[in-house]
């Protein structure tokens, strides 16, 4: 069964709406679940001191959104494949890139202006 041009245009851009979307829910959870857990237990558990001397400066470009949107998107574009979905797995497949090289030139960007 093939779809029509305009079906499948929109199928790809709702993949990258969802893969947005996913950021931003993580982003959500990062600030209100993560960070305070760690700023809870920093004092309380030995192995989370180191990180938390570095600053949270330090994390937040490490975790969000480059390297944890695999944690999230690579079971849910599994999901998507397995259901028959290729179109929309497209669309997130272009909104994790874009994702990561926008992070790689916002990071390059800032490595280069701090430079002194």
């Amino acid at each position: 069964m093939s779809r029509r041009p305009s079906e499948r245009t929109s199928s790809i851009a709702w993949g990258a709406f969802l893969t947005f979307s996913l950021h931003g829910l993580m982003g959500l959870l990062y600030l209100f679940v993560l960070v305070p857990c760690l700023a809870f237990l920093g004092n309380r558990v030995e192995f989370l001191r180191p990180i938390l001397q570095l600053g949270y400066n330090w994390y937040v470009p490490l975790f969000f959104p480059g390297l944890a949107q695999f944690i999230y998107l690579l079971p849910f574009g599994w999901w998507l494949y397995r259901r028959g979905d290729r179109e929309v797995l497209k669309g997130m497949v272009i909104g994790a890139l874009l994702t990561i090289f926008l992070n790689g030139t916002c990071f390059a960007w800032i490595a280069w202006n701090a430079r002194g």
